[in-house]
């Protein structure tokens, strides 16, 4: 009798610690992901020869006042340390994640990033920049206060609850993204090029879908202008990116049927057009900007809401371009009206 009492002991006894065992596995998986879905902010880095800057960059972001984020950084192929240097943060700190890939372009890597991201919003850093120690719970406490999908900071303060056209001015370093907004509407980088005017494309779009945007006046992003490598410091000879970011954006209207949803997306797009074309006095190079978008954007209607500057020099085109007037509908009165001979044009 009493070895059956203890063969009973035992059995229950094996119950309960099973129940304990597989009730402690639980908790610490519902509490991981408590933490995982709790996160704010991803911090989005691509890194690529900044080895001089890098450990200021990372700095800023480990030491923010906001402390529910990750730090996503995407070592696109550097040929220096920058990398490793990474790799010592992610050590130190689990909200780092480093990966390394082959080098693609700044595009790319700030794709990879949207793609790893899980915060409730995404923000851009460049790796020889760095933030203010609150900007990411300034940005997130206003993004949430009002439910927005952009949040833009260092700018005139105002919340836009429609789609807008007029190319606000702003890069990506200057916001945040909410997540799901990016991801629903497969609003990505252009990777058609590596660098260069990628922002401008990637606002274009994301301004024309959200639904609102905040804007605050406050400077949280500190930008670096003495690094030799960067983009700033390149020579304007980006054309054809340029031009691609144009067709990239006029893409993605088209497959997301935005000129049917909004009238006023044809006349932002050639706004954006004139804003990008550098080259203005090379009538080769206007030609490829012109030819980026389809004929059916150029008409009296939309050229008529752009303002006198842009309106000009699409009209001096059309007056050098007449083979490609031709093509395009509704556009004579463009020329009836053009007073400046092809030899004064450019």
């Amino acid at each position: 009798m009493s070895r059956l009492k203890r063969s009973i002991s035992l059995i229950v006894f094996s119950i309960v610690l099973f129940f304990v065992w597989l009730y402690s596995h639980v908790f610490v998986l519902v509490n991981c992901q408590s933490i995982q879905n709790n996160i704010k902010i991803s911090v989005v880095v691509p890194i690529y020869k900044v080895e001089k800057y890098i450990r200021e960059c990372l700095d800023s972001i480990k030491n923010q006042t906001l402390k529910d984020i990750e730090i996503i950084c995407i070592d696109d192929g550097t040929p220096d340390k920058s990398g490793q240097i990474a790799d010592e943060y992610a050590q130190e700190d689990s909200r780092f994640m480093v990966i390394h890939q082959e080098n693609h372009g700044l595009p790319a890597a700030r794709n990879r990033g949207i793609e790893k991201a899980t915060g409730e919003y995404i923000m851009f850093v460049d790796s020889d920049d760095s933030i203010n120690s609150e900007a990411c719970e300034i940005c997130y406490n206003k993004a949430t206060e009002h439910n927005a999908d952009i949040l833009l900071f260092n700018t005139k303060e105002q919340i836009i609850d429609h789609p807008i056209f007029n190319n606000i001015k702003a890069v990506v370093w200057s916001g945040i993204y909410k997540t799901s907004f990016l991801k629903e509407n497969k609003i990505l980088f252009n990777e058609r090029v590596k660098a260069y005017g990628e922002d401008q494309s990637f606002n274009m779009i994301c301004n024309a879908v959200a639904n609102k945007i905040v804007c605050i006046s406050n400077k949280l992003y500190n930008y670096r202008t003495n690094n030799l490598s960067s983009l700033t410091h390149a020579p304007l000879h980006y054309q054809d990116n340029h031009i691609d970011n144009i067709k990239f954006v006029y893409e993605y209207f088209k497959e997301h049927e935005i000129f049917e949803k909004h009238e006023d997306a044809a006349s932002g797009l050639l706004k954006l057009l004139c804003d990008m074309n550098y080259w203005k006095n090379n009538p080769n190079i206007s030609r490829k900007f012109i030819n980026a978008i389809g004929p059916e954007i150029l008409t009296d209607k939309n050229i008529s809401k752009l303002d006198k500057s842009c309106q000009r020099y699409i009209n001096r085109f059309f007056a050098r371009s007449k083979s490609l007037v031709s093509e395009i509908p509704n556009n004579n009165s463009l020329l009836k009206n053009q007073t400046t001979t092809p030899s004064q044009v450019f």
